[in-house]
């Protein structure tokens, strides 16, 4: 079988300490970046060295076939769905030829995003969350972005803005964007929409600038629907599995006006122009 493998046309560095086999080609790199950046990587190599600790490896494994008689071995699995150019964007990261400048795609940015979220890089996944904010060179569409983040577990400081922006907007959720968010996440957006735009909104109100106090409250109605964790598998996008939210119920607090004299204190959306 090891006579099968190829070498990595770029990530297969004479000096490397670690050898990752992914499906038939071999990758060998320097193991400090993996075991500093990745609990997973960590528990493995520890396992690795487990396995050789009280033997002599160039007995243990074949001296001469430099992809055994290395420091280090490790097989990643076909369960764990990683192709060989998946590995190679994940190693791209840590061999970067111009410091913190990286020209990648968007595509490759999700698979940097899904390697690092699936194996523990918790420093890789920050910096693939900052390169993907960056909507200027990453457009894409507001319930995509969600599903992408929620997917990878993003902090709530990234989904907050997004589910503001998504509940506050005039258009409703098409049938497409539904189906991305799965049923239960896209109830609870219709029920907060439908609350603001029932209790808050006077009819004829073009704008779509949110008045500060109607901007904290959806902030508020955001907030509950993260506030549940984790949640449940849902509804297929593009043949992967999608994320669903439970929410506690939308407090009364938000289907209510401030009044004064029987009249509404302020339109809850400014006027443009005024």
């Amino acid at each position: 079988m090891l006579k099968s493998l190829k070498k990595h046309p770029v990530y297969y560095h004479p000096g490397g300490d670690l050898i990752i086999i992914v499906g038939d080609t071999s990758f060998r790199i320097a193991s400090i970046f993996f075991a500093r950046e990745s609990e997973v990587f960590r528990e493995r190599l520890s396992e690795d060295l487990t396995k050789t600790n009280g033997t002599d490896r160039n007995k243990s494994k074949n001296a001469t076939d430099p992809d055994t008689s290395t420091n280090h071995t490790i097989v990643i699995e076909a369960h764990e769905l990683v192709s060989p150019d998946d590995f190679a964007e994940l190693c791209s990261i840590f061999y970067n030829p111009q410091f913190s400048i990286y020209e990648k795609t968007l595509t490759s940015w999700k698979t940097v995003l899904r390697l690092a979220d699936q194996w523990s890089f918790k420093e890789v996944k920050a910096l693939a969350f900052r390169e993907l904010e960056k909507a200027d060179r990453f457009p894409m569409p507001l319930v995509d972005r969600i599903v992408l983040y929620q997917r990878y577990n993003a902090d709530k400081a990234y989904l907050e803005p997004l589910y503001e922006e998504l509940i506050s907007r005039r258009e409703a959720l098409t049938e497409q964007e539904g189906e991305a968010l799965g049923m239960r996440c896209t109830t609870r957006v219709n029920k907060v929409r439908q609350e603001l735009l029932r209790a808050m909104l006077p009819e004829g109100t073009k704008t779509e600038v949110l008045s500060p106090k109607i901007k904290e409250n959806v902030l508020k109605a955001v907030r509950l629907i993260l506030s549940a964790g984790p949640a449940p598998l849902s509804t297929p996008l593009n043949g992967k599995p999608t994320l669903d939210i439970r929410t506690p119920p939308i407090p009364s607090t938000l289907n209510s006006n401030s009044t004064t004299g029987g009249q509404t204190s302020g339109s809850p959306w400014k006027s443009a122009g005024k």
